[in-house]
């Protein structure tokens, strides 16, 4: 991974972990990357709002289904898959 995708995976974390802390009301700074997002209480009805506000907040092109949240487990784990998407989309692939 180079250094972009790099910062853009790190970008990726960051506005997911802010997400997670608006739509549970865990802190911020309690919300570890690594941490499924079963145990952090998200549900269906929280995966689609989770999912919704890290579309928006990244002005994410892809849309993402709410299931995603079941095949990448955690923060860390989503984040990596976005930031994948992230550099694609702003690299014009």
């Amino acid at each position: 991974m180079n250094d972009t995708n790099t910062e853009i995976t790190a970008e990726a974390e960051r506005t997911i972990r802010a997400c997670v802390a608006e739509v549970t009301g865990i802190e911020l700074e309690t919300i570890q990357p690594d941490v499924d997002f079963e145990s952090l209480g998200i549900d269906s009805a929280g995966a689609v709002s989770l999912v919704m506000e890290v579309e928006e907040r990244l002005a994410l092109k892809t849309e993402l289904p709410p299931e995603v949240l079941f095949e990448k487990r955690t923060v860390h784990d989503l984040a990596q898959y976005i930031g994948g998407l992230l550099a694609a989309e702003r690299a014009g692939v």
